[in-house]
């Protein structure tokens, strides 16, 4: 959905010799105004400044087609490709559009083999990411969905959980092996399949190819800086601030989404306030100059708590430390990041700094982009 001032972009076609007829002009303006009215009156709201870009590709594609990381004891033959061909292409024609479309407010714009392009609004973008992912590796139930909607539409909890929509249930416990039946109803390349996935926030009047571009590049930091199997987040505020940061998509017991999305709730529903962050960062020299980590952990809790978060801590904050302390090792050695994305390497900077990083795109989600 477009707000009003995207209809700036036709004044500024016209200031470039592109003439745009007074009457379509208007008629735009009306039919955007008669949307944005009927979605309040639906109890939808106005819609975010934000929205998400998300780019997925899977990992070592080229070693499982040369069967280097073949499941199947090093037997190699026509059966085996035409297996790996299938269940990529069941990915990418059945599973993205269901999850994206169907399950999320999002848009695929490309998804063919292991690669995917795809729109989301901002508060369903992580849990469609993850969602995505599971499905490459055979980790979602899709025949065990739940009843809700997209997220903030009518039928929706509204709630971040195991079941997003009709995406079906992520179970990371579950060990679906690589299947050569050309029969089998839902291909998939089983549970040793892995993919990284770089996902924007960015305002709606960011020009897009910079969106795409930071993209392109959180991608690259989700495979080489933090060692694959793993998602960047990026956050392209309208001010110019930029900020990268992210980790495995599940390590230790820890699923990343789901913090993420379990601190965006707090937010959301007011358990805890923004000066919670406000206030780590604030004592951020502090925090790092304590060497124990246990006392670091210990004064987040405390600030934590002040601030309204009641007994949430481990199931968010504690998880996120977890998250930083634990990265995985760069694939090679971890390359600068362009200009547009940030001082912040997520793979070796500091614990508590990455820790924050996420925190603050989470707390950037749980507010609308901070509206």
């Amino acid at each position: 959905v477009m707000h009003l001032n995207i209809l700036q972009h036709l004044h500024r076609l016209e200031r470039q010799g592109v003439g745009v007829p007074e009457e379509k002009r208007e008629a735009a303006l009306n039919a955007l105004r008669s949307l944005l009215s009927a979605a309040r009156d639906a109890g939808a709201g106005s819609p975010s400044r934000y929205y998400a870009l998300l780019l997925l590709d899977g990992d070592q594609m080229g070693n499982w087609l040369s069967g280097e990381e073949a499941p199947t004891d090093g037997v190699i033959d026509a059966s085996y490709h035409q297996a790996v061909s299938r269940a990529l292409s069941h990915f990418a024609e059945q599973e993205v559009p269901r999850i994206v479309e169907t399950a999320h407010l999002g848009r695929v714009v490309y998804s063919g083999g292991d690669d995917v392009m795809a729109f989301a609004s901002l508060r369903d973008a992580l849990p469609m990411a993850r969602a995505v992912r599971a499905a490459f590796s055979g980790h979602l139930s899709a025949g065990e969905t739940s009843q809700e909607g997209p997220t903030g539409q009518e039928g929706s909890t509204g709630q971040e959980g195991p079941a997003e929509g009709q995406s079906g249930l992520v179970d990371w416990g579950r060990e679906r092996s690589f299947t050569q039946d050309l029969e089998a109803r839902a291909p998939t390349l089983g549970f040793r399949a892995t993919a990284s996935a770089g996902l924007v926030f960015a305002h709606h009047m960011q020009p897009l190819d910079q969106v795409v571009k930071q993209a392109r590049a959180a991608e690259g930091v989700a495979k080489d800086e933090l060692g694959r199997d793993a998602l960047a987040c990026a956050l392209m505020k309208r001010s110019g601030e930029r900020l990268t940061a992210g980790g495995q998509w599940r390590r230790n017991g820890t699923d990343l989404v789901e913090t993420l999305s379990g601190f965006a709730e707090l937010l959301r529903e007011g358990t805890i306030s923004t000066g919670f962050l406000h206030t780590v960062q604030s004592e951020a020299t502090t925090l790092s100059g304590l060497e124990d980590p246990s006392a670091v952990r210990a004064e987040l809790r405390r600030i934590f708590a002040r601030q309204g978060g009641g007994g949430a801590f481990d199931q968010t904050v504690g998880e996120l430390l977890k998250v930083a302390e634990s990265r995985g090792s760069p694939s090679q050695t971890a390359s600068s990041l362009p200009p547009a994305t940030g001082s912040l390497s997520p793979a070796t900077g500091p614990p508590l700094q990455a820790a924050t990083s996420l925190l603050e795109i989470a707390q950037f989600i749980g507010t609308d982009g901070g509206s």
